[in-house]
Parts: structure tokens; C-alpha cells; sequence
């Protein structure tokens, strides 16, 4: 009787202990999430960040980029519009390449709940929700992988979400799911070398990949690491090593093909970008020491995310006496030691070495956002700093004594070996400080007297104070909201004025252009971009004719009324009224004195489609270099004139000077690409121009007849070598004249993937339309389909002879169908394994 009763009293507690292990995890994995997420909150609130303030979180690309690509969205999900393309950004694009690079978080779909005018409020919403599910996320993951339910998970959950990767990158959004998905893209892998079901793994990698297959590349590439050091570290014989590895590739192949629907387009359009130029390093060599690197450990080291190549590795102070603690103790394995050691140094090594550097990133340098596979070297620094904590009642006050010893002695020599100007001192004080309280708390904790329980609840409360502090010091800058969302609202009212207006295709420019995606972030067709899916044809277009282009960008900046009459800019958009509009063939459209908007009509627009005759094309010369030669060109090969006529310039030095011999429209172009920036001094003013190595034009603007100009090279001291013009717009005009009277055109009805418009065609030739060349296009004419080809190496053409036609250009992005087919095939694999595991068909 006494030993039924025995074993029913220890089954109730064996029930009682699993369900208080239960509530204990969720606990952990409740505050796990909330610490970041208050603290996050408490740092907005703290900036004036709106609705707490007047200020905003954009910077950088989030400013440029990530808000007009995330408003564009926006617009397409409210209005239904097609994914595949749109118009609003460098003549148009592949909008499938946008949506896999910046926006294909799963997280994007609850855009339809807000207005447009609080698109900024949700991606800053969704950077602090992002930040809590890392938390969220490494706590599931140490809960599950040290088997344990201990509080002390929370510290080093705080630490990767609010570590210094998260500190210099929380901007980046679309890196934001990956970060989060990784503890549990882990968590998964290990189940598949430990022989547990694989379907974590396969979910989140597709997930992975779908949310940004850049970052998920890089992930890719350091399971095929970490699946040489799991199996080692495990011990796996060579026959389980070898049944992992064909499992892993199984299951990362299914995983690989449900995110095939984005990543397979954009492979192909990867091909058309100028990101795609890569050249392996032909000599190794090293950035900065691994003792530096080490140093970028410490708390409040400004983060590092522009052109320069240093990490952001901190995850805590907490992790210098604890990953001491961990290479002393011997309780643990030499084997594991040296694995994890081997692994730290190896990633070390890839922040300092240039051709480790070049592979982690997928085959290319960075050209900023340095050392982005960082945040996996936190997560391990985590996962083995945390071990010595679940045995800590093993552990003695000499070892403890030991590892934070250790570290402060190391911490004081490196203050004197490190002189990069990035590591103040402070850094070293503030963290030989923390560690001390650390210090304090530990051995306050292993007294017997001591409440073991109060002082965890302090140390969790020190952390979250160590992790806040750090992250409010070196992150989360702000601007000023209103001065970003300025006339915002007014400029989209006269776009949809002109709008209403038209049954025509036209595009849209601002002089004052705030970034090069302003046509995504207020509704226009434009024809500027800045995008990491940017056409490198359409950059070396652009700087022919000379308007500013680089690597992944090519605007309207230095464009000459040829330009914009080419490129179908029938509208552009100024802060102050024009002087002399009728001198520079512009028509007053809408204004707005009280906050200075003003929309202006180009006179002669070409149309968005037009002949050109195929002897002009193989005429026309555009390899001269000069963009001023480069347009003159074009009319010079109809025979029509010289649109930019060449002014004297007296040169002396680094400075030169001229004066105009009569009014009208002027333009600067400095020949030497070695020189950045140049100051132009009119009469009344002074304006300095940048970036001027990327080969655009000064637009000097309308001048008066016998205005003396001057120009100083600011850059350096080589002779400033500046050539000055006039443009003509009578020329223009025939130019114009000339080209329609190829062929009369009509648009019948245009969506974003869909345009359809007739051409009655005088004389036969090449009808070119100003969309770049891309191959997801299909025209056709009169119902039958042609072949097309580039012009002017960018532009879309196609031949057309005389005659009425109607013609149809759609667009399905390359590779999207074949895409389509393999998630299909990925996701019913996934299925079928899942059906055939329950019925034990097979053994997983």
C-alpha cells in the first residue's frame, strides 16, 4: 500500500516539476521578448521619436531607400496593383527584385492596416518588434538547446537583441527577420545532426531566404562551417556524419526550393546589375589586428557602419569574465574547447582578412554596412559564455576570481595596444567598472546568506540598464520628421492633379530631389533610382549623357532639357518659382506660395515611345567620353545642329572663370573625374557641387548676359579642367519635330506590368521605348510577337515598319514561373514528408 502510495505521491511531483519547468520557461521567454522591447520603446521616447516627439529613425538607406521602397508597397497592396513592376523608380524596374531584397518580410503585409502617411511608424514599429523577437527567439533556443528553464537565458537574450550588430544595423529591416529566424534556423539544424524531425530547419531556412536571400546566403554559407564543427564536436562516427550530410542537403534543398519564388528571378536579374561585377582578391592581406577586432567587444564603441571594415561585436560585458571562465574550467572537454576556439578565431579572421571578407559576402566587397556575418559570431559568443552559468553552483570564488582577473589585466594592456581613435578609453574604463558590479553581484550571490533569487532579479535588471545604456549611446540617431515629410502631402496632390489630366505616359522629376526613390516615396513615374537591383546599364547610360550615376544608382542630377525631353520628364518640380520660364521652354503648372511648390511643364517632351531610323542608331557616336559631345552627337547625326555650344573658360589653377556672352540655360562639366567638388561663385551666391567624380553636369542654370562666373576646385590641387555651355533650345526643338514626325503616337491604356498604345508609322525604323532593357518584356505588334533588343545599350526597341499598329508590351519577370514551380514543388515536398513521417512510412 505504502508503495503504490509512493509512486502515485513522486508521479504528482514529477508532474508538478515539469509543469512549474513549463511556467518557468514561459516566463524567460515572456521577458525574454519584453526587456527589449520596453527598453527599446524607453530609448524612442527618450529621442522624441514620433508619436513621442517631432524626431524620426531614418538614416542612411533607411532614409533613401527602405521608406520609399516599404510607401511603394504600400501603395500596390491598397490599390492592387501588380508586383511584378513599377514605374516610380529609374524608368521603371523589376519591382520583384525590390520586393526580394527590401520588402519580402512577411511582417510587409500588415501595411494594409496603415495610412500612408504612417508608413515610417510601422517599419520603426517594426524594428522594435524585431529587436523583442530576437530576444524572443535566442531564449527558445538556449532553453531548448541547454535543456533548462533558468532566468539566467534573459541575460544573454537581451544581449543578442540588443547587441552591437543590432546597433549599427537596426535600420537595415530587411536584415531584421533573419536575425531573428536564426537562433531557431539553428535550433532546427542541430535536431537534423541529432536525428530529430527536420521540419524547423526546412521552414525557417525557406523563411530565411524568402525574408532577405542575402543575409540568408550568408547563413547558407555558415551551416557548411558549422556542420564540420557540430559533427566534430559531437563526435559523430564517419557512417552518422555521412547520413547527416545527405540529410541536411536534402532538407536545405527543400527549404532552398520554397523560397525559389523570389530567389530564382532574382538570379536572373542579379545578372543585369552592377553588383553582380566581382574579382577575387589576388593578395590577402589584413585591415586591422584580431586584438582590434577583440576590442570592438567593449560597451559604447561607436558602431561601424560605413565604408571602413570594423565589426560591431559587442553582446556584453557579462561575456569577458564568462567565456574566461568557460576556456579554464575543466569541466569541459579539450576536444570542445579547441572546436569553439578554432571557430572564434576563424570568424575573427574574417573581419580582418580581405579575402575571407570577400567570400562571406557573397563574392563582392561591401561598399559599406561592414562585416555583416557578425551577428552569428555574437550568437556563439552567447551560446558558450552561457555554460559556465548553468554548472555556476560548481564553480569556485578562485575561479570566479580567475576570469574576471584575466580579462581586466587584458583590458588594460590592449589600452595601450590599440590606437584606433573608434575604441576611447572610456570604453575600456566603463568596462573594467561593469565588471567589477558584476563582479560584486557573483560573489554576493555564491554567499550562503545571500537571496539567491533578489540578486538574479538585480543582475537581469543591471543587464537590461548595461544593454540599454550601450544602445542608446551608440545607436538609434534621429532627423527631424517634418522636415523629411515637408511638402510631401502637396506634392502628391499636384501629381494627382496632372494625373487626372492625362491619358498619357509621362514621368516626373524634383530639382530639389530629397532622394534619387522620391518617385516611390510620393506616386510618380521617375526616372532616378537608388537600389541595390539597379540596372549597371543603366548607370553607364545615364553618365554618358552626363547626369550622375554610380554602382547602384543613376538620377536626373546634371540632366539638360535633352535629357529630359529623351526621357519623357514632362514634369518637374521646383522649391521657388522659375525665372524666365519661357527662356528655359518650361510652362508654369500648379503652384503653392505659401510652402514655395511649384510644378513646371517641359514644352518639347518626346513621347514614352518613338521611332528612330536604324542608319541613325548605327551613326549615332556616344563613345566620346564628354557627355556634351555625347548629345551634340544626337543632333549632329540628324543633321539638325549643335545643341550645347561650347563657351570660352579662362583657367588658371585650381580655379577658372568666364562670362556669359548672351541669356539663357548653362551647364558645367569637369573633365577630371579625380576631382569631387567644386565651388561656382555667381554674382549675388555661392553653391558647392559634389560628387562630381560620377561625371554629371553642373546645372549653372539661366543666366543673364555678361554675368561673370568663377569656379574653385575644392578637391585638391590639380588644375580644375571645366568646360562651360550654353544650351540651344531652338536645335532641341527640331530634334523634337524631326523624331515625331518617324511616326504619330497614341497610349491607349497603360497599368504596371501592362502598356498598350498605337503608332502610325511614317518611316520604318526602330521603335524604341525609354524602359530599360530587361527580358521578363513581351511585345507585341498587331497580336504577334517580336523580338526586341537594347538601345543605346539600355534602352527597350524593337523594329516597326510603315504603317497603323497596335502594339502590346507586358511584363512577367524572368524566372518567376520557373520560381513559382519549385516553391510548388519545395512546399509539397515538405508536405509529403510530413504525411509519410506520421504514417511511419519513413523514418526520419
Amino acid at each position: 500500500m505504502n508503495k503504490v502510495l509512493n509512486k502515485k505521491i513522486h508521479k504528482i511531483n514529477q508532474t508538478l516539476t515539469i509543469e512549474s519547468k513549463k511556467e518557468q520557461e514561459h516566463a524567460v521567454f515572456l521577458l525574454s521578448f519584453l526587456l527589449p522591447l520596453i527598453m527599446m520603446v524607453a530609448i524612442l521616447i527618450s529621442k522624441h521619436v514620433f508619436p513621442f516627439g517631432d524626431k524620426c529613425i531614418l538614416r542612411t538607406d533607411f532614409y533613401h531607400q527602405y521608406l520609399p521602397f516599404h510607401t511603394e508597397l504600400h501603395n500596390k497592396l491598397k490599390h492592387f496593383e501588380s508586383l511584378f513592376y513599377t514605374y516610380k523608380v529609374g524608368l521603371g524596374t523589376n519591382f520583384i527584385t525590390l520586393l526580394a531584397y527590401y520588402l519580402a518580410s512577411p511582417f510587409n503585409i500588415l501595411l494594409i492596416l496603415v495610412g500612408e502617411n504612417y508608413v515610417l511608424e510601422f517599419i520603426t514599429v517594426m524594428v522594435v518588434l524585431k529587436i523583442a523577437l530576437s530576444g524572443l527567439t535566442m531564449s527558445y533556443y538556449l532553453v531548448k538547446r541547454y535543456d533548462t528553464s533558468s532566468f539566467v537565458v534573459i541575460f544573454f537574450a537581451i544581449f543578442y537583441a540588443m547587441s552591437g550588430y543590432m546597433g549599427a544595423y537596426y535600420w537595415n529591416v530587411m536584415w531584421l527577420d533573419n536575425i531573428v529566424l536564426f537562433p531557431l534556423l539553428i535550433y532546427g539544424f542541430e535536431n537534423i545532426q541529432n536525428g530529430k524531425k527536420p521540419y524547423l530547419y526546412i521552414i525557417t531556412l525557406g523563411l530565411s531566404i524568402f525574408c532577405n536571400y542575402y543575409i540568408g546566403t550568408i547563413t547558407c554559407f555558415f551551416f557548411i562551417i558549422y556542420f564540420i564543427f557540430y559533427n566534430i564536436l559531437k563526435e559523430k562516427k564517419p557512417k552518422e556524419i555521412g547520413i547527416n550530410l545527405l540529410k541536411t542537403a536534402i532538407y536545405s534543398l527543400i527549404g532552398v526550393m520554397i523560397s525559389a519564388i523570389l530567389l530564382i528571378p532574382v538570379f536572373y536579374a542579379f545578372k543585369t546589375t552592377a553588383s553582380s561585377d566581382s574579382t577575387f582578391p589576388k593578395t590577402a592581406k589584413e585591415y586591422f589586428t584580431m586584438i582590434e577586432a577583440i576590442g570592438r567587444h567593449l560597451p559604447f564603441v561607436t558602431v561601424e557602419n560605413g565604408i571602413d571594415n570594423w565589426p560591431n561585436l559587442y553582446s556584453g560585458v557579462m561575456c569577458f569574465p564568462l567565456i574566461t571562465l568557460y576556456f579554464l574550467s575543466k569541466k569541459y572537454k579539450l576536444k570542445e574547447k579547441v572546436c569553439y576556439m578554432v571557430l572564434l578565431l576563424f570568424f575573427l579572421a574574417s573581419f580582418t582578412i580581405n579575402i575571407l571578407d570577400f567570400v562571406w559576402h557573397v563574392f563582392k566587397y561591401p561598399n559599406s554596412l561592414p562585416c555583416r556575418q557578425s551577428f552569428i559570431y555574437t550568437f556563439i559568443i552567447l551560446t558558450i559564455a552561457i555554460k559556465p552559468l548553468l554548472k555556476f553552483k560548481s564553480i569556485k570564488i578562485k575561479d570566479v576570481t580567475k576570469s574576471f582577473a584575466i580579462p581586466a589585466v587584458l583590458l588594460i594592456i590592449v589600452e595601450k595596444m590599440i590606437e584606433n581613435k573608434k575604441i576611447g578609453f572610456y570604453s575600456i574604463y566603463a568596462a573594467l567598472i561593469i565588471m567589477l558590479i558584476y563582479f560584486i553581484l557573483t560573489i554576493k550571490y555564491m554567499s550562503k546568506k545571500s537571496n539567491k533569487n533578489v540578486l538574479l532579479y538585480v543582475v537581469i535588471l543591471f543587464v537590461s540598464f548595461e544593454a540599454f545604456i550601450n544602445m542608446y549611446q551608440t545607436s538609434i540617431s534621429t532627423i527631424n520628421r517634418p522636415d523629411y515629410m515637408k511638402n510631401t502631402d502637396i506634392i502628391k496632390k499636384m501629381v494627382s492633379n496632372i494625373k487626372s489630366m492625362n491619358n498619357d505616359f509621362y514621368r516626373v522629376e524634383r530639382d530639389d530631389m530629397k532622394t534619387k526613390d522620391d518617385g516611390a516615396f510620393m506616386h510618380f513615374p521617375s526616372s532616378s533610382i537608388f537600389s541595390s537591383s539597379a540596372y549597371a546599364d543603366g548607370s553607364e547610360y545615364y553618365k554618358s549623357i552626363g547626369m550622375e550615376a554610380s554602382t547602384n544608382a543613376y538620377s536626373i542630377t546634371g540632366s539638360t532639357p535633352f535629357a529630359d525631353t529623351l526621357l519623357n520628364v514632362k514634369y518637374k518640380i521646383f522649391e521657388k518659382e522659375v525665372e524666365h520660364p519661357d527662356v528655359l521652354n518650361l510652362r508654369l503648372i500648379e503652384g503653392d506660395n505659401e510652402n514655395k511648390v511649384y510644378m513646371y511643364q517641359n514644352v518639347h517632351t518626346l513621347p514614352l515611345s518613338f521611332i528612330l531610323q536604324e542608319k541613325f542608331i548605327e551613326e549615332y557616336d556616344r563613345t566620346s567620353g564628354n557627355p556634351a559631345t555625347v548629345q551634340n552627337n544626337f543632333s549632329r547625326t540628324l543633321k539638325l545642329g549643335t545643341m550645347l555650344s561650347k563657351k570660352s573658360v579662362e583657367i588658371t589653377g585650381t580655379t577658372a572663370t568666364f562670362k556669359t556672352d548672351e541669356e539663357g540655360d548653362y551647364y558645367a562639366f569637369v573633365r577630371d573625374k579625380g576631382i569631387k567638388e567644386v565651388t561656382v561663385t555667381y554674382p549675388t551666391t555661392s553653391k558647392s557641387f559634389k560628387n562630381l567624380n560620377r561625371g554629371f553636369f553642373i546645372e549653372l542654370g539661366y543666366l543673364d548676359k555678361d554675368t561673370d562666373m568663377s569656379f574653385r576646385n575644392d578637391t585638391n590641387d590639380d588644375q580644375l579642367l571645366i568646360e562651360v555651355f550654353k544650351f540651344d533650345f531652338s536645335v532641341l526643338k527640331k530634334v523634337v519635330d524631326k523624331i515625331n514626325s518617324y511616326a504619330n503616337y497614341k497610349m491607349i491604356s497603360f497599368k504596371e506590368d501592362r502598356i498598350n498604345y498605337s503608332m502610325d508609322v511614317k518611316e520604318s525604323g526602330m521603335c524604341v521605348l525609354t524602359l530599360p532593357y530587361d527580358k521578363g518584356f513581351t511585345v507585341k505588334v498587331d497580336g504577334k510577337e517580336v523580338e526586341y533588343e537594347k538601345v543605346f545599350d539600355f534602352l527597350l526597341g524593337f523594329k516597326l515598319e510603315n504603317g497603323q499598329h497596335e502594339i502590346l508590351v507586358t511584363y512577367v519577370p524572368e524566372g518567376i514561373k520557373l520560381g513559382a514551380i519549385f516553391t510548388l514543388i519545395g512546399i509539397l515536398s515538405l508536405i509529403g514528408l510530413y504525411i509519410l513521417d506520421k504514417r511511419k512510412i519513413i523514418n526520419i
